[in-house]
């Protein structure tokens, strides 16, 4: 749903002067990220990136129209640049700047081949969304990313149980849960979905991406493009009000699933905790939910984030539920358990790169049969043409046959000309060095037919 700086030392100086993250497309294309350290402003931060860009490929990038979100917490342009310093090779690329109040700016950058950028951007966009949201385990590697998928820690009292570890299916994610739970089909790509014996559920790590806001025409050009296509989306007002996000968007998706929709949503508590340098909003909420599946009502813990890049935003959850009817009795005992959560980033990134492989594989199939179906239609044409051809060539032959004439070449002046079979070979017999009968298949177009 952006590597800035190709010249390696460039990128090493700047990483440590802004905290810069790159990551690379194995598909192509290139992201880089980071906090700016010094206070600024949105405009300040966007002219820095513009500069910076014109210093590492030697050239004045030409920006596009600016564009910002409704909230106006984030500003980007697309941009155009030569690299003189890498064999004057076109380059195209974006550049966005998010500021939350109160906060310091951080940008990202991403850019590829001007030939292929509008391809690889989905992707990188993507990337970048999995990067700065990403959480890890200690076997991963660490990370010191944001995460909006650890549910938050409720304040209500109770013992906590025995807890025990399962892990996804793909080793993307594990946490700790009571016994009797399981993991959920689905779970995988650094999502966690578990259930209790009593009906109890967590879903931890979720990403709903493709989101469009219809009050945004940038987006509502998006949206009519999806519509004609079966690539999933959603289309939900971008507001401050999560809870009014989350409903829409899980209305939507459920269905699409041909579930139920949600029969009632009471909220109890709503904890705004602010924006981080990657998420425009951040919130935490209590409610009961009942989701008309016939399990009644649940008491369900939920943190909610959102991340804009573009004409798109998305939805980051995590999520218990518990039956209200043992909530008090389980409730530590579950929150505990969600704390537990977090993501092999190591297997979530290669899980990544797979799907960046495997979108660039089918573009490239897409191009493929596009430029057969463009040499199949050429072909086309030119066997029609040369049909066209043969019949205007017989139809001249056998108008020339009915009136007695013949094609008559002056190879000296290099001129030719349609005349009479008797004077033609008048014209041959008195100088056969100089003058031809020119053969059918010899006949110029336009000239001779």
């Amino acid at each position: 749903m952006f590597k800035l700086f190709l010249a390696l030392p460039l990128l090493t100086s700047l990483a440590a002067a802004q905290s810069l993250r790159t990551v690379d497309n194995p598909s192509g294309g290139h992201v880089t990220y980071g906090i700016f350290d010094q206070d600024s402003t949105k405009q300040a931060a966007m002219v820095d990136m513009l500069r910076k860009v014109h210093a590492n490929f030697g050239d004045k990038p030409q920006i596009g129209q600016f564009f910002e979100s409704k909230q106006g917490e984030t500003v980007g342009t697309f941009f155009t640049v030569t690299a003189k310093k890498q064999n004057n090779k076109p380059v195209a690329g974006m550049i966005l700047v998010t500021m939350p109040n109160g906060l310091k700016p951080s940008a990202a950058c991403l850019y590829d081949d001007a030939s292929r950028f509008s391809s690889t951007r989905p992707a990188l966009m993507k990337l970048l969304i999995a990067s700065v949201t990403g959480n890890s385990s200690s076997d991963a590697g660490g990370s010191d990313q944001p995460s909006v998928s650890r549910a938050h820690v409720s304040g209500r009292p109770g013992p906590v149980g025995q807890l025990h570890r399962v892990v996804a299916p793909d080793n993307s994610a594990s946490m700790q849960v009571p016994e009797g739970w399981r993991v959920k089909n689905g779970s995988g790509g650094g999502q966690l979905a578990v259930e209790g014996p009593r009906g109890e559920s967590m879903a931890l790590g979720i990403v709903n991406g493709n989101i469009y806001d219809p009050t945004n025409p940038q987006a509502r050009t998006m949206i009519q493009y999806l519509s004609r296509g079966s690539a999933p989306y959603s289309v939900c007002p971008y507001s401050r009000d999560l809870v009014a996000i989350y409903k829409c968007v899980s209305q939507q998706q459920r269905q699409r699933m041909r579930m139920s929709p949600i029969a009632s949503f009471k909220v109890n508590n709503y904890q705004n905790i602010g924006a981080s340098q990657y998420l425009q909003q951040n919130a935490v909420v209590d409610a009961d939910i009942d989701f008309g599946d016939g399990k009644g009502v649940m008491r369900a813990n939920i943190q909610l984030g959102t991340m804009t890049v573009g004409n798109q935003y998305s939805l980051f959850v995590g999520q218990v539920n518990v039956p209200e009817s043992i909530a008090d009795q389980e409730w530590s005992t579950v929150m505990a358990a969600a704390k537990t959560y977090s993501q092999n980033q190591g297997v979530v990134q290669g899980q990544i790169n797979v799907q960046l492989d495997n979108q660039r594989a089918t573009f490239d199939a897409q191009q493929e049969r596009h430029r057969a179906q463009v040499a199949q239609g050429d072909a086309s044409t030119a066997a029609f043409n040369a049909h066209n051809d043969q019949l205007d060539r017989q139809s001249k032959s056998f108008q020339n046959l009915t009136l007695d004439q013949s094609v008559l070449e002056d190879t000296h002046e290099n001129a030719r000309g349609t005349i009479t079979n008797n004077t033609a070979d008048a014209y041959v017999k008195a100088n056969p060095d100089r003058y031809r009968i020119v053969p059918q298949q010899d006949w110029i177009k336009g000239q001779d037919y």
